[in-house]
């Protein structure tokens, strides 16, 4: 189908995003689906002089959404399992496609990775999701955030406003929900029973119950700010049709 307008999905790194992306794009006439290559660099929306409405779908954030005047889907996970999801797809990734570099990271104990202060690896665990629904995905956004006098407390309210705003939002844990959501608003599919394809499965995933105390607090440290706003996605909210 064409598109009214902008369309921007919100891919949060490690919160079923690749499969969402698969199922938007089915729903979306391809000459109408922006090329992904062209989105690794975080380049601003007016810098991509776009002549007709398109769907977007990378690690966004909401700064490109409102600049694109785009409707926006947000899904997001439970922040520990994102976490470990994320750990055990960085250091076991087979033949899925790499999300941080190796260049920048070697083999790394658990404890060794949440300590590490590489921007590259702070940027996926330090409140992610919240930056991300807030703001943007990349350090060097993040880092003239903070430099402009941002505090986590304000990029959590924003991230929640932002939330508000968006036409479809849920999490993982309800991922039929989503999907649903993703069908009411192009209107091109009736079916209630939804089974959407897994993809970018971690190969060797950790588990919350196998981590020592010192461990699980490395991890929960990285998320301190995420909780409020993984509730309120938990609620859920379904578009109408375009």
């Amino acid at each position: 189908m064409k598109l009214k307008k902008n369309v921007v999905f919100v891919h949060i790194p490690k919160a079923g995003g690749t499969s969402i992306r698969s199922f938007m794009g089915s729903q979306v006439d391809s000459k109408n689906i922006f090329d992904e290559k062209d989105l690794h660099h975080f380049p601003r929306f007016e810098n991509l002089k776009i002549q007709r409405p398109m769907l977007f779908m990378s690690h966004l954030g909401f700064d490109f959404v409102k600049d694109a005047q785009a409707d926006a889907f947000v899904l997001l996970r439970h922040p520990i399992e994102r976490l470990l999801s994320l750990y055990s797809y960085v250091m076991f990734p087979g033949n899925n496609i790499p999300l941080i570099g190796s260049r920048y990271i070697e083999p790394m104990s658990l404890s060794e990775f949440f300590s590490s202060d590489r921007p590259e690896i702070r940027m996926n665990i330090d409140n992610a999701q919240i930056w991300q629904v807030a703001s943007g995905y990349s350090a060097r956004h993040r880092e003239l955030r903070l430099k402009n006098g941002a505090t986590l407390d304000r990029i959590a309210y924003q991230a929640a406003k932002n939330l508000d705003e968006a036409v479809v939002f849920g999490v993982l844990e309800n991922l039929e929900g989503f999907y649903q959501g993703i069908v009411d608003y192009f209107g091109t599919q009736t079916s209630r029973k939804i089974n959407p394809e897994k993809k970018n499965i971690s190969q060797h995933r950790v588990q919350w119950d196998e981590l020592n105390a010192s461990e699980k607090k490395l991890v929960e440290n990285c998320v301190t700010n995420e909780w409020d706003l993984y509730e309120k996605a938990k609620k859920g909210v379904a578009a109408a049709t375009i």
